[in-house]
């Protein structure tokens, strides 16, 4: 069963993913996000670094359809999505193995490293929460995830942090925030925007 902190995580990103904000995530929610971040990003279509965010989005849409969506049917319900976390937690903690996350991890990290160069930065970081439509501090969000001794993340550091948002019911673990604040009652959502967004995303 979850907790009450991971089962904020995983409704807030639900929330989150469903952009079409019709309750439920399916393909066009992914291709919204292309569209997001190429808008943003001023990525010409017929580029290389837009066919490779394309694939690296639809990649992530085709896993986790064909692990959650039961009825297949080409959406994911709230109820499917928190039927299936609960059931993956549960089978992490009982492995505890970390590398258990590792194909996820992989699909996840291609899409947010832009460059390509095995690490993400903060502005990679940054934009990869925009193209979902995420508003926080950015800033201090990464230097969470990073520490203060370093400036980039890692595939080890996502499997790390990852594992940390599935698993954890500490509401301060690190991991917590790999996709932004969860709750617009969080210590980093000091400004209006924030918590607006936050709000927003739960009514």
């Amino acid at each position: 069963m979850l907790s009450d902190v991971q089962r904020k995580k995983f409704t807030y990103l639900f929330k989150v993913m469903d952009t079409e904000k019709n309750g439920n995530i399916n393909k066009n929610d992914f291709l919204i996000y292309v569209r997001n971040y190429a808008s943003l990003y001023d990525l010409n279509v017929d580029s290389p670094a837009y066919d490779k965010l394309k694939s690296s989005a639809l990649h992530w849409w085709t896993k986790i359809h064909d692990l959650i969506d039961k009825d297949k049917d080409l959406e994911i319900t709230l109820q499917e999505w928190l039927a299936f976390q609960t059931m993956y937690t549960e089978e992490l903690v009982q492995r505890d193995d970390t590398q258990h996350l590792y194909s996820f991890v992989i699909t996840l990290f291609d899409l947010v490293d832009k460059n390509s160069d095995g690490a993400v930065g903060l502005s990679e970081y940054t934009q990869f929460l925009r193209a979902w439509g995420i508003e926080t501090d950015f800033k201090a969000v990464f230097r969470r995830l990073t520490g203060p001794d370093s400036d980039t993340l890692t595939r080890n550091d996502f499997v790390n942090l990852l594992w940390e948002f599935y698993t954890s019911s500490d509401p301060d673990a690190a991991g917590n925030y790999i996709f932004g604040p969860f709750s617009p009652d969080d210590p980093l959502c000091t400004g209006g925007v924030i918590k607006q967004f936050l709000t927003r995303l739960f009514n």
